[in-house]
């Protein structure tokens, strides 16, 4: 493979710049090949990512909902790579950190399992389960044809009750168990559409029974139907900040972030965002997130070649938005379809407006490998000189000034909850598909909380995740 002479201290001086701010310099490392599945694997992976010069890993801990490691609510992976009784997290966190590595546990959310493989033996698996035999209360989402099947994957339905509570379940149990820096969510938003018209997703049966009671609707509503695309959009939203909550009241030292879309053109205002493909399509609004405080860190899946008009200026157009909102952003760049001059254009345009990167991905490191060969190989050994040592990523922030609590009963989901102070509304949410319902970015002190006949006086502390019990 050849590579420009000149091109490799230009490279190095665009990094090592971003050494002094220690900003995110990361590596997502998926589960679909090697990479952190035996001890050779994650030894190596680490001294790799040294050699890299990054501060961050984002191991894809959990994949189609089994876990690369034994101590959570997620059942363990039947990967035969693993060998039995091997906790692949647990062995990663170790090695990881004794070289001044960061290691964030990514967590595939919509995902349930392939057709293209064998079904989980583990009868606890959501797919037998709460799958395709379970129809009445499946877990899973349909389209509007009522398929639960197009191409290849079967997907969870994010407003489904179980599923909410699987989730929450499983980040709570990783964040208590392991000496994780972070938790990142990828895929956390309704799959994207068939045709790029409309969104076709989400017609569980027991979602659907849930719109209708929430909105009066009385009819299966069609794909492009506002009020049902936001009312999915509103489930998404609701998921990530039940996620925070939880993970945040559980380890307040942790990164809570997302791998997020950027499809299409980007915007240029946060009224701007509603117009885009992430916000119509698969119903996800980052923006809205990191404003609200239930999102810390944002690393944009800003996947464009850098070679092809107009991928380019909507690479950096992308950049340019997420530095105007609030939280921690990043770039994740798309080594795979990009050449080394692409990758030093992107990386300089991030260092260029104060920001960190990601590079995705581990296995597939540079142009071509996608498809041609998906393994480590020399391009990899190549591609790894390139990028100098640094300074380690800071610390996660403490929480939000945070409240949770949780209705009991049936028929819990989208009921309003208010919080108010010195007799004037401070503000409103609804409760999720679980009964939970949460605030973040509180004032401290007295607050009164109203739902139902309810009315409860709370003394909020700041910095942390007050808990409003349960009623």
């Amino acid at each position: 493979m050849k590579r420009s002479p000149l091109l490799l201290p230009s490279l190095l001086s665009v990094l090592m710049s971003t050494a002094a701010a220690a900003p995110l310099r990361g590596l997502w490392v998926d589960a679909f090949g090697s990479g952190f599945k035996n001890e050779t694997e994650i030894k190596k992976l680490v001294q790799d990512a040294r050699t890299l010069g990054l501060n961050a890993l984002f191991a894809q801990v959990v994949r189609r909902a089994d876990c690369y490691c034994l101590k959570s609510t997620f059942p363990v992976t039947e990967d035969i790579n693993v060998p039995k009784g091997f906790d692949p997290l647990e062995v990663l966190i170790r090695e990881a950190h004794s070289a001044g590595l960061q290691v964030h546990a990514w967590v595939i959310v919509h995902a349930m399992t392939s057709s293209e493989v064998a079904l989980p033996r583990n009868p606890l698996h959501p797919i037998n389960a709460h799958g395709l035999d379970e129809f009445a209360d499946t877990w899973l989402t349909f389209n509007n044809a009522g398929e639960a099947l197009v191409s290849k994957d079967y997907y969870f339905d994010l407003a489904h009750p179980g599923v909410v509570k699987f989730f929450a379940d499983g980040l709570r149990s990783l964040a208590q168990n392991y000496a994780l820096d972070g938790i990142m969510l990828d895929r956390i938003r309704y799959p994207d559409p068939v045709k790029i018209s409309a969104p076709i997703w989400g017609y569980n049966p027991y979602s659907l029974s849930r719109y209708f009671r929430e909105t009066g609707a009385t009819r299966i509503p069609l794909p492009q139907d506002r009020k049902w695309m936001d009312w999915r959009r509103d489930q998404v939203s609701l998921l990530v900040k039940h996620l925070y909550l939880e993970v945040k009241n559980a380890k307040p030292s942790i990164w809570f972030s997302a791998a997020t879309i950027t499809y299409g053109p980007p915007p240029k205002t946060q009224e701007g965002f509603k117009t885009t493909r992430t916000y119509a399509e698969v119903l996800q609004n980052w923006p809205q997130w990191l404003k609200e405080g239930f999102l810390e860190l944002n690393v944009m899946m800003n996947y464009k070649r850098q070679s092809k008009a107009p991928q380019d200026q909507w690479y950096a157009g992308w950049v340019d938005f997420a530095a105007k909102q609030a939280g921690v952003n990043a770039s994740g760049i798309a080594w795979y379809l990009n050449d080394f001059a692409g990758i030093q254009a992107q990386t300089q345009k991030a260092v260029n407006t104060h920001m960190g990167w990601a590079g995705y991905s581990y296995r597939f490191p540079n142009l071509g490998n996608y498809t041609s060969n998906p393994t480590v190989t020399t391009e990899y050994e190549a591609l790894k000189n390139l990028l100098p040592s640094g300074e380690a990523f800071d610390g996660a922030p403490l929480p939000s000034t945070s409240l949770k609590g949780q209705l009991k009963g049936k028929e819990v989901s989208g009921i309003a909850v208010e919080l108010w102070k010195s007799g004037k509304l401070l503000a409103r949410t609804v409760t999720d598909a679980t009964g939970y319902f949460g605030f973040t970015q509180l004032p401290v002190g007295s607050v009164e909380l109203r739902v139902l006949k309810v009315r409860k006086t709370l003394n909020v502390q700041e910095r942390r995740v007050n808990d409003a019990g349960v009623y």
